[in-house]
């Protein structure tokens, strides 16, 4: 679809108490970078320009595991929107590929935690150093005052998007999205 049609979004009708946030000049653009971000050519050219025998689809595992440290299979689905069997079998490649070990839970003997290897850290490391390279080409002509509004404005709809996920998962997402930030 053309560019110009994606500006025809109906945008929410905005209040004297909440301006007009998602208009199509913030809706469209961020709606391409979420597609880019998270396509499987991003995954695909960072697995082979760091550990060129990893899989292209374990790259956004392996990266949220190396931001949450060693979690729990439920968390690490719950997290990547993934259903837990497909979980498991991601996992359990994982292992076989030496990238992840099984470790019993010190919280609670009963639970598993997955938790990466020397070879996962490495692999973790590189792809993490990766991202941070094409992030650093994509803003390289941005001032300093520029990337430090940007990571503080991400990181707050970042910070949003977390508590509203876990509020529509309570049922109360309509809720928490009334109500200002």
């Amino acid at each position: 679809m053309p560019r110009q049609e994606y500006r025809k979004v109906r945008a929410i009708q905005p209040t004297p108490e909440r301006p007009p946030a998602a208009t199509p000049d913030l809706l469209v653009p961020f709606l391409r970078l979420m597609r880019r971000a998270s396509h499987d050519d991003t995954y695909a050219y960072l697995a082979t320009h760091t550990t060129p025998t990893l899989h292209h689809s374990d790259v956004p595992i392996l990266v949220t595991l190396g931001c949450l440290g060693p979690s729990r299979p439920g968390i690490l689905a719950g997290e990547l929107s993934m259903s837990p069997s497909h979980m498991s079998k991601v996992i359990t490649r994982l292992v076989r590929t030496g990238l992840v070990r099984r470790s019993t839970d010190p919280c609670d003997a009963r639970a598993t935690l997955v938790v990466p290897t020397s070879a996962g850290e490495g692999a973790i490391n590189a792809l993490l150093g990766a991202a941070r390279n094409i992030i650093n080409e994509i803003l390289a002509a941005w001032t300093c005052k520029d990337v430090a509004q940007l990571t503080e404005l991400v990181s707050r709809l970042a910070d949003r998007s977390d508590t509203y996920r876990i509020a529509c998962r309570a049922g109360d997402g309509a809720r928490l999205a009334s109500r200002s930030p």
